[in-house]
């Protein structure tokens, strides 16, 4: 659980790219942290290979957005996504129900 804290870009921006389908790390939460500045293709290949992921509060570009609910990399190991404070209202709709339909548990409030 990394929300809320002071890790910075570069930090978690390694972070990130150290996850690999090997890795052991099932559940991650990045609630609350900015990351706005991280190339979407960073948070869409990393985060797929999890179990679960908390990105509420995370202020996500609509590009990050897209990407990480790209139809064609859904649902990778992803289970569970937390969107929770996301503006989601740029998402093509078919996007959104494909992510929708592709989760077993997808938060958007």
């Amino acid at each position: 659980d990394l929300s809320n804290s002071d890790i910075s870009s570069a930090q978690l921006a390694h972070l990130l790219a150290s996850l690999s389908p090997s890795s052991k790390l099932k559940r991650l939460s990045l609630a609350s942290l900015p990351l706005s500045s991280l190339p979407s293709a960073l948070i869409s290949s990393s985060l797929l290979h999890l179990e679960e992921v908390d990105l509420s509060c995370t202020d996500l570009t609509e590009e990050q957005l897209s990407a990480l609910l790209d139809p064609q990399s859904m649902p990778g190991n992803l289970r569970r996504l937390l969107l929770s404070f996301s503006d989601l209202s740029s998402l093509p709709p078919a996007t959104l129900a494909q992510a929708c339909t592709a989760l077993q548990d997808l938060h958007l409030r």
